[in-house]
């Protein structure tokens, strides 16, 4: 069991970053803390060690409803082609939740360059084994990426190594402007609320 002050250290550094952590009961949980702690510090300003520290070698990050990659090289250079495209990203983590091998982070990014109000919820399952992180599960809303993200070119660039879950959606969702996926997305809500015609009575 870890001690009190050992609680206390790790809830305090995820506090730095405004995170607060839920119940912590093994030394496991408190390691994989610390794991996710020191993600969320380096998320913001260094993704390059972030990966190379917090993460496998062999990792799998699953984006849902996008599209799944494996290991460091990718996972760098995804990173580098986001912070190309978003150099003011920020990643705030609102709550920490430890259960055995799995850290849940719940979190908002935010992006000055998008203006002061811009923000987008985001959820992360982070499953973790001797301290680092081997599947990363992101659930967020893609279409608030910076677009055009995953065009040929940037992949090419980036040596970016993508398994897309839904081609057809997530290429258009990463190779369309965000702005004119919202604006189709809307389009369509209404025309699937639109009631059809009535039924024009027998003569």
């Amino acid at each position: 069991m870890p001690t009190q002050t050992e609680i206390d250290e790790i809830t305090l550094a995820a506090a730095e970053y405004g995170a607060t952590i839920v119940s912590v009961f093994t030394d496991e949980e408190v390691r994989n803390l610390r794991t996710a702690v020191r993600w969320g510090e380096l998320y913001n300003c260094d993704a390059t060690q972030m990966v190379k520290e917090c993460y496998a070698p062999d990792c799998r990050v699953e984006v849902k409803g996008a599209f799944t990659y494996h290991g460091h090289g990718t996972f760098v250079g995804l990173e580098k082609a986001i912070h190309q495209a978003a150099p003011q990203r920020h990643g705030g983590a609102e709550r920490l939740i430890a259960v055995g091998n799995i850290v849940v982070c719940q979190g908002i990014l935010t992006d000055q360059g998008r203006g002061e109000g811009w923000s987008s919820p985001f959820c992360v399952v982070l499953t973790l084994e001797d301290g680092k992180v081997v599947l990363d599960q992101t659930y967020m809303d893609i279409t608030q990426w910076p677009s055009p993200l995953m065009t040929p070119s940037v992949m090419k660039e980036f040596g970016l190594e993508l398994e897309f879950q839904r081609p057809s959606l997530a290429l258009a969702v990463f190779a369309v402007p965000a702005v004119i996926t919202r604006k189709l997305s809307h389009a369509f809500h209404r025309l699937s609320r639109r009631r059809p015609p009535a039924a024009r009575p027998a003569l």
